[in-house]
């Protein structure tokens, strides 16, 4: 698996401007961990779509299973932790 740090490694790039990332369903896997990778990597801004309904997964999910927005918050505040913040929702 392509992780972002594992390709900007490779391309020698050490900042991203934009990041966007529509990934239906696995952003509850993608967010912790593209924040525990220690990586130097810099990006100045991060676009998400988080999916509260887990019925489009990927393989590398569990069974699908209703979330709630609760359960949401936990990758707002890994975000947060991280010196982002939230500009916008809909």
């Amino acid at each position: 698996v392509r992780t972002l740090a594992n390709i900007t490694h490779m391309l020698n790039h050490r900042r991203v401007d934009i990041f966007k990332a529509d990934i239906e369903g696995a952003e509850y896997d993608v967010v912790p961990a593209l924040f525990s990778a220690g990586s130097d990597l810099v990006v100045d801004q991060m676009l998400w779509e988080f999916h509260i309904d887990r019925s489009v997964l990927t393989a590398a999910t569990p069974p699908p299973q209703p979330m709630t927005a609760a359960q949401v918050l936990p990758l707002f505040k890994i975000m947060h932790d991280n010196n982002y913040v939230l500009m916008h929702k809909e």
